[in-house]
């Protein structure tokens, strides 16, 4: 009879055992470690939801979820986003896009990583469905998986905060995007490479042009409000030099911080870039030096819009001296 119940007990601690590891996203990790023949090196990029780039803090469990779930296969060594960050800094790779998933490949070698893990989650009540990929980096074959969550395990905000009125302000924001030439390189980043942050983070970008170039940088929030980042109190001049990195805030200036807030959802950071300074820039400057008390210059949209009508010519035939570019990236916040 103590053996017998010996055994039982066991057999119970086992499946218990076997029951606490098999979740979800464990299962989601062993589909992937199924596909690979060898020990890699990976790190964890975004999980959008659905065909946009708008993440949720279900984004952010998925992450840590899987990062964990993947290092347990004994498949996967979890590189960090700012080790890779590194790794492409020295590769001088600037294509913040591999972080989100899609289609296309990846063609870099880097030097002690092997590929990105990415994904885009679906809801339709009660379930969640995830499709994870792993994108080699040396342009290799995209394997994938899909795990199916039911929302009463899942204890946290599953959509996007504000989804329609973020969806909202990207269309409106998109369409006087598509007025912008693209004319040179400008890249656009956060400096952790984050498009997810959840109140009282703080968030510094990072520009870089190709050429020397004045610009302005704005924050288009899902409520229909814009707010100017730079210029600033802190320097007013909107001229940057080409192949240098900008960084906004900058890491000296104690008294200047984005710290992430209210309204809560989706928005939209651009920086508008010409070689000559514009009726834009230069009325940014002017906005900044009459309200210097502010931190921030907030800024109708309509404000916004006119000035980039009447900055950006309709023909670029009849302005062939100034040159102009453009680059955005969306931002997904919420609260704790």
């Amino acid at each position: 009879m103590n053996k017998f119940s010996t055994g039982l007990l066991l057999i119970l601690a086992l499946n218990l055992f076997a029951s606490e590891y098999n979740t979800p996203y464990q299962q989601g990790a062993l589909g992937l470690a199924d596909q690979i023949k060898k020990t890699i090196a990976v790190s964890i990029g975004n999980f959008v939801y659905e065909d946009t780039k708008l993440m949720s803090p279900f984004s952010s469990l998925l992450r840590d979820e899987l990062k964990t779930a993947l290092a347990s296969t004994g498949k996967f060594k979890i590189i960090s986003r700012e080790r890779l960050n590194d790794l492409l800094k020295e590769k001088r790779f600037q294509n913040m896009n591999i972080f989100d998933p899609g289609h296309e490949k990846i063609k870099i070698k880097l030097n002690n990583i092997d590929a990105i893990v990415r994904g885009r989650f679906y809801y339709r009540y009660p379930y969640i469905t995830v499709f994870t990929e792993l994108v080699w980096f040396d342009g290799g074959e995209t394997k994938s998986t899909k795990i199916v969550l039911n929302e009463n395990n899942v204890h946290t905000e599953i959509l996007p905060i504000n989804l329609k009125k973020s969806k909202k302000n990207i269309v409106d924001i998109r369409n006087q995007i598509k007025k912008i030439p693209h004319d040179f390189n400008i890249e656009l980043a956060t400096v952790d490479l984050k498009r997810s942050f959840k109140s009282g983070e703080k968030i510094r970008f990072k520009i870089r042009s190709a050429k020397n170039c004045n610009i302005a940088v704005f924050c288009h929030q899902s409520d229909g409000s814009t707010v100017l980042l730079f210029p600033n109190n802190w320097n007013d001049n909107t001229l940057i030099k080409a192949n240098s990195d900008v960084f906004i805030p900058e890491n000296t200036n104690k008294n200047f911080e984005i710290e992430v807030g209210p309204p809560f959802g989706s928005d939209i950071v651009q920086v508008i870039a010409s070689t000559q300074a514009s009726e834009l820039h230069r009325k940014m400057s002017e906005l900044v030096q009459a309200h210097s008390s502010y931190k921030y210059c907030d800024i109708t949209r309509g404000l916004f819009a006119k000035a980039v009508d009447r900055s950006v010519p309709n023909n670029q035939k009849f302005n062939n001296r100034r040159l102009w570019s453009e680059a955005h990236i969306i931002i997904s916040t919420y609260a704790k």
